[in-house]
C-alpha cells in the first residue's frame, strides 16, 4: 500500500461500487449492512491489509447493526485485551487493568446490575466524589448516557478488557444472589457430600439461617472452589468483614461483608463446622465436608476459629479430595537436588524433616517422596490432620481430636503396627517430636 495516499475509504452511508477495497465485497456480493462507524473502521482494517477478506467478511456478518469491535473478539481477530487499549488510545481515554485496580464495593453498587451486564461496564473506583467506570465500547455514546443518568456521582470512562468486565459482572451477580436480588443464581451449586461416620447439613437451622445469609456463605465457598483457592480467610474490621482468597500462595481480596451481618456469617459457618456457637474467647477447630459439584472439586474443609480484638476471625483451609498426589518428577525440583531426594527416601533407617511456611509445599513433598517409594513389600503408615491426598496401598489415619486420637496417640499404636515408613503431617507438641525420634 502506497503510504502517500490515503486508503480508498467509503464515505459512510455510501454504496459501494463493483470493485470495492480489499475488505470483503468482491465475495458473494456487498457485504451485510453495518452502522455507518463500523464501515469506517472496516475499511481502516482492509486497506491495512492484515486481515483476509473472507475473514473480514465474517465479523462483517456477525457485527450487523451491533457492535463491530466485539465481532472482531468474538471471530477470534484481535483479543479483548488488545481491542481495550487500541480504543483507549483511539477515544484517548484510560485503559484500566481491573486485575490490578480492583473493584470497589462502594463503586460497583452505584448501577444496577441488568445494566451493567447490557452495556459491559463495571463501575471501579469512587474517589473525590467522582464514580470510575470501566466500560467495553466508549464509542457507545448512548450507552454512556445511560450510565450518567443512572448514577448521583459526575462519570470518569475508561477502558477495560471485555473479558476482564465481564469477570466481575459475573462476581457482582454471585454477591447480589446472596443478598436475594438473583434467587436462582446460586442455587444448586453447593451439595452436601455425605460421609459413612458423620454427614455436614448446608442447611441446618441455626438461628438465623434466613435465605439470603445462607446464601451469602454458600456463594463465598463455591467462588473459592471455582477459584482454585486453598484458604479463606474471614477477618473482622471496624466497619466490614473483610474475605480473602488465598491462590497460588498470595491472598486476595475478593469481599466486604457489612457489619452489620458480621454476626450471622460468623455464627453460620460455625454451625457448618459444629463448633460451639456460644465460645468466642478461645480458638476452636473442625471441618465441613462438601462437594462442589459445579466447580469440579470434592472439598474437605477445615475451619479454625481465633478471637480478635475485632470478633472472631475464622480461617478456612479448602482440600480438594480428588486431586492425585504428585510425583517427584511434577515438583520441579533440580536433577541434582531430586537425586538427593530420592537416595534420602529409600534409606532404611533416619528421619527426613520437612519445614517451611503454610502452603509451601511440605505436605505435597512427603506425598511425592511416599508416591516414589510405595510398593507391596513396603507397609507405609500415614499420621495426618487432615488427610489431603488418598494413597492405594497405604494405611491414613485421621488424626480425631474429640475421639481422643491425637498425633502422640495415633503414633504409639502405629509403633505396634510394624511400620517401615511412617509419615507425621504435623509435630505439634514435644510428645509427638519424642515418639517420632524414637521411631526413626
Amino acid at each position: 500500500m502506497d503510504i502517500e495516499r490515503p486508503p480508498n475509504l467509503r464515505t459512510p452511508g455510501t454504496e459501494p461500487g463493483p470493485a470495492t477495497s480489499p475488505g470483503g465485497a468482491g465475495i458473494g456480493g456487498p457485504p451485510p449492512p453495518i452502522n455507518a462507524l463500523a464501515e469506517l473502521v472496516a475499511d481502516l482494517i482492509a486497506a491495512t491489509g492484515l486481515v483476509p477478506a473472507d475473514k473480514l467478511a465474517q465479523v462483517r456478518s456477525a457485527a450487523g447493526m451491533g457492535s463491530f469491535a466485539h465481532a472482531l473478539v468474538e471471530q477470534n481477530v484481535a483479543s479483548s485485551e488488545g481491542l481495550a487499549r487500541t480504543l483507549a488510545a483511539r477515544y484517548q481515554v484510560s485503559l484500566v487493568d481491573l486485575a490490578l485496580t480492583g473493584v470497589q464495593d462502594e463503586a460497583s453498587g452505584e448501577i444496577a446490575l441488568h445494566v451493567l451486564e447490557r452495556l459491559v461496564a463495571i463501575p471501579y473506583a469512587l474517589e473525590d466524589g467522582t464514580l470510575k467506570v470501566a466500560v467495553g465500547d466508549p464509542g457507545n455514546i448512548q450507552g454512556i448516557d445511560e450510565l450518567r443518568l443512572a448514577t448521583r456521582y459526575p462519570l470518569e470512562i475508561g477502558v477495560a478488557a471485555r473479558d476482564d468486565i465481564f469477570v466481575e459482572i459475573r462476581r457482582l451477580a454471585r454477591a447480589s444472589e446472596a443478598f436475594g436480588a438473583r434467587a436462582a443464581a446460586v442455587e444448586g451449586e453447593l451439595e452436601l457430600e455425605e460421609e459413612e461416620e458423620e454427614t455436614d447439613d448446608l442447611e441446618v437451622d441455626d438461628g438465623i439461617s434466613d435465605a439470603p445469609l445462607v446464601r451469602l456463605v454458600n456463594s463465598v465457598i463455591f467462588q473459592a472452589a471455582e477459584d482454585g483457592a486453598s484458604d479463606v480467610h474471614f477477618a473482622p474490621q471496624e466497619d466490614a468483614l473483610l474475605v480473602r482468597f488465598r491462590v497460588d500462595g498470595v491472598l486476595h481480596e475478593v469481599q466486604r461483608i457489612p457489619k452489620r451481618m458480621m454476626p450471622g456469617v460468623l455464627t453460620r459457618l460455625k454451625v457448618l463446622a459444629k463448633l460451639d456457637i456460644a465460645e468466642r474467647r478461645k480458638p476452636q477447630d473442625g471441618r465441613i465436608s462438601l462437594n462442589a459439584a459445579a466447580a469440579g472439586r470434592t472439598l474437605d474443609v477445615r475451619v479454625a476459629t481465633l478471637p480478635t480484638v475485632e470478633g472472631e476471625s475464622i480461617v478456612m483451609r479448602l482440600l480438594d479430595k480428588s486431586k492425585k498426589a504428585p510425583t517427584l518428577e511434577e515438583l520441579g525440583m533440580s536433577d541434582e537436588m531430586r537425586g538427593s531426594l530420592e537416595v534420602l527416601i529409600r534409606k532404611p533407617t533416619g528421619a527426613l524433616l520437612v519445614t517451611g511456611p503454610t502452603g509451601s509445599g511440605k505436605s505435597t513433598t512427603l506425598y511425592a517422596a511416599l508416591t516414589e517409594i510405595n510398593r507391596p513389600e513396603i507397609n507405609i503408615i500415614t499420621v495426618e490432620d487432615p488427610v489431603e491426598y488418598r494413597l492405594g496401598g497405604v494405611n491414613q489415619v485421621q488424626i480425631n481430636q474429640k475421639a481422643g486420637l491425637t498425633f502422640a496417640t495415633a503414633l504409639r499404636s502405629i509403633l505396634r503396627s510394624d511400620p517401615d515408613v511412617v509419615m507425621v503431617g504435623e509435630i505439634r507438641d514435644g510428645e509427638t517430636a519424642k515418639i517420632s525420634i524414637e521411631a526413626a
